[in-house]
């Protein structure tokens, strides 16, 4: 990489993301939170990370670390990554729902499929 900061931001449980992003040597993981107990799942959730939020995260992690939005990509491949691809400067739809790459060619946003 190139100095880049690798910032998770997803709607995944941490139990399934963090090993991904701890092999990709992720700055960072916001996600999904549920209850732990003695080392075991509770099944209580704790927080949920959907649509503004992201966004909301994005632009909070960016603020305290003095990185400007406009130079950051992000990847969304759902409506709900939608509000966090607006609040960059190059947002990317990988493999999107049907929702996300109507949004995405409709503001002109980078698709991979």
């Amino acid at each position: 990489m190139r100095g880049d900061k690798v910032v998770f931001v997803t709607g995944s449980w941490r139990p399934c993301v963090e090993p991904i992003a701890r092999d990709l040597h992720a700055d960072a993981v916001y996600c999904c939170e549920v209850g732990v107990e003695a080392d075991k799942l509770t099944g209580a959730v704790s927080h949920i990370l959907v649509a503004e939020g992201k966004a909301e995260v994005a632009r909070n992690f960016a603020s305290q670390g003095g990185i400007a939005l406009e130079n950051c990509y992000a990847y969304g491949n759902d409506w709900s990554d939608a509000p966090m691809l607006a609040a960059v400067g190059h947002p990317v739809a990988v493999r999107p729902t049907a929702a996300l790459a109507e949004t995405a060619t409709a503001q002109g946003w980078e698709v991979l499929n």
